[in-house]
């Protein structure tokens, strides 16, 4: 998922049109639940060119393209976020939902007891996560004091 099959863009008309941005770059993508709109999702990305999208999930479930961030308002909260164009096309929703999903897995956590200078750290997947385990076996830790949780997106244990 290192690229967007392409965007959404509003014309100067106000209808959305399909840009073919498919270029080889990599894009820093980043995801998350806003605040200011609870139960809402929003993924963002950029590359280094400059160049940036948004896309906004709805709690019905919908897709739009992010026409305008504004940060810290001057209506106050700390995003106000103007919707573009519902996304439609099947390529970008099929994107946009796998990203989504990705996003809800559950993730792991390895917990040090009795060593407070390892503490816990959290990992993507149970493998990175084993690997570590087994990097504090290998610098002493008893494997007794080390455990492995999967935790939700806020970091809760399941």
């Amino acid at each position: 998922m290192d690229r967007l099959p392409g965007l959404i863009s509003v014309s100067r008309k106000g209808r959305c049109e399909r840009t073919n941005r498919v270029n080889p770059e990599q894009w820093d993508i980043r995801a998350g639940q806003p605040i200011d709109y609870p139960g809402c999702w929003m993924l963002s990305g950029s590359n280094a060119d400059g160049e940036s999208w948004s896309y906004f999930r709805k709690e019905d479930g919908t897709y739009w393209e992010v026409a305008r961030e504004n940060l810290f308002p001057r209506s106050g909260g700390i995003l106000h976020i103007e919707l573009g164009c519902h996304v439609t096309d099947a390529a970008i929703l099929k994107w946009l939902r796998e990203y989504y999903a990705e996003w809800l897995q559950s993730k792991f956590r390895v917990e040090v007891f009795d060593c407070p200078e390892q503490g816990f750290r959290n990992f993507v997947d149970r493998e990175s996560a084993n690997q570590y385990r087994d990097s504090l076996v290998g610098k002493g830790v008893k494997d007794a004091n080390i455990r492995i949780v999967a935790i939700n997106r806020e970091g809760v244990p399941l």
